[in-house]
C-alpha cells in the first residue's frame, strides 16, 4: 500500500510521474508488450505498487501541480516515451499528453519541443544510441527537434565489411528485423539491405534499419573501405513532414553552422511519387540526411529506391573530403560542434 506524502516531496512527485505513465499505458485500452517492458526498465516500484497507484481516480490539474516546474519538461518526456515505445500513437494517448502538457502548465511551444524530441530520439535510444555515448549527435537532434517540419527519425544506416555481415544480421535478426530488400552496386562495390521490424498505419514498418556490406574485393579507396565493426553507424535519416519547404529547413539549419555536401535531390518513381532528400557534410564519415516522401496521386510512398540512387550518395561523399578540405578554421569548428566523429552503441548484453 503506497502511503500518502506531503505535498511537493520527492516522493509525491515520483508518484505522480508514475501515475501518468500507468494512465498513458492504459489510455488505449490494451497493454501491450514493449509497453511492459519499458515499465520494467524504467519505473522503479516496489511490488504491487503498480497496481495501486493504477486504481487511483484520474489525475488531476493540482495532482500535477505538486511536480516541480523544472521537473515538469522531463516529467512530460517520460510519458511520452512509453507513448511512443509501440510506434503507434494511439488518439486517446495524444489526447491525455495534450491534457497533462496543459495541466503541467506547459506552453503550446514546450508541449510541442516536448513530442518531436520524444519522436527523433527514441527510436535511436531503441537502437542502442544514447546521449550519455554521443553528445554531439543529440545536441544535434534536439537542434532538429526544435526545428519545424522535421518529423522524426525514418532510418538508421550501419555499414561492415563482409567478414562481420553475418554478425550483424545475426543481430538485428535478434531485435526482431527482417530482410526487406537487398541492391548491389558496382561504382562502389557494396551490398546494401534493409531490415524492417513491425508494421504502422500508413505505411509497412514501424522502423527500418540499412546494411552497408562492403565486399571483400572493394578497391580500397572506396567511401566504406575504412575497417569498421559489425555495427558502425554511417548515417541517420531525419523524416521531413511532405508540406514543408525543404530550402527553409536547410537555411535554418545553415544558420546554426550545419553544412550540407549536397543540394536537395528530388527523385520520382513511375506511379509520380517523389522523394526530396538532402545530407549533411560528413565528420569522419558520418552525416545525416534529411528525406521528404511526397505520396503520388494514389496516396503512396515513393518506391523508386534502387542501386544507382544509392550509387549517386557514395559518389556525393567520395567528393565530400575535397569539400571539407576547403573549409576554414571557424567553418570545420561550427560544422563539428553538431556531427559526432563516431556514434557509439551501448554494448550488447
Amino acid at each position: 500500500m503506497l502511503e500518502p506524502s506531503s505535498p511537493h516531496s520527492e516522493a509525491t512527485e515520483s508518484q505522480i510521474v508514475s501515475r501518468m505513465i500507468l494512465e498513458v499505458v492504459a489510455a488505449d485500452g490494451q497493454v501491450l508488450e514493449p509497453e511492459v517492458r519499458w515499465l520494467d526498465e524504467h519505473l522503479s516500484l516496489p511490488p504491487g505498487a503498480a497496481l495501486a497507484l493504477a486504481r487511483l481516480p484520474p489525475l488531476t490539474n493540482a495532482d500535477l501541480a505538486l511536480i516541480r516546474p523544472r521537473a515538469r519538461m522531463d516529467a512530460l518526456q517520460r510519458a511520452w516515451s512509453v507513448a511512443m515505445v509501440d510506434s503507434d500513437l494511439a488518439p486517446e494517448e495524444e489526447h491525455l499528453l495534450a491534457r497533462f502538457a496543459e495541466g503541467l502548465g506547459l506552453s503550446p511551444l514546450e508541449a510541442s519541443d516536448a513530442a518531436r524530441s520524444r519522436r527523433v530520439v527514441l527510436p535511436l535510444e531503441r537502437l542502442g544510441i544514447t546521449a550519455p555515448e554521443n553528445p554531439a549527435l543529440f545536441r544535434f537532434l534536439e537542434l532538429c527537434a526544435r526545428t519545424d517540419g522535421i518529423n522524426k527519425v525514418s532510418h538508421c544506416n550501419f555499414v561492415t565489411e563482409s567478414p562481420c555481415s553475418k554478425v550483424s544480421l545475426e543481430h538485428w535478426c535478434d531485435l526482431g528485423f527482417h530482410k526487406q530488400g537487398e541492391w548491389n552496386t558496382e561504382r562502389f562495390p557494396a551490398r546494401h539491405i534493409s531490415l524492417t521490424r513491425g508494421r504502422a498505419e500508413g505505411v509497412p514498418w514501424d522502423e527500418l534499419v540499412g546494411l552497408t556490406i562492403r565486399d571483400d574485393d572493394a578497391p580500397q579507396a572506396t567511401p566504406i573501405s575504412q575497417r569498421v565493426q559489425p555495427h558502425e553507424l554511417q548515417h541517420i535519416s531525419l523524416s521531413i513532414d511532405p508540406r514543408a519547404d525543404m530550402e527553409v529547413i536547410r537555411a535554418a539549419l545553415e544558420r546554426h553552422g550545419v553544412r550540407f555536401m549536397t543540394p536537395v535531390l528530388t527523385d520520382h518513381d513511375p506511379a509520380g511519387a517523389g522523394l526530396r532528400r538532402m545530407f549533411t557534410a560528413t565528420q569522419g564519415r558520418f552525416f545525416i540526411e534529411f528525406a521528404q516522401q511526397v505520396p503520388g496521386e494514389d496516396g503512396q510512398h515513393f518506391d523508386g529506391l534502387c542501386a544507382e540512387t544509392i550509387e549517386d550518395l557514395y559518389q556525393a561523399l567520395d567528393g565530400a573530403d575535397a569539400d571539407w578540405a576547403s573549409l576554414t578554421p571557424s567553418e570545420r569548428a561550427a560544422h563539428t560542434h553538431w556531427l559526432p566523429d563516431h556514434v557509439q552503441l551501448e554494448p550488447a548484453d
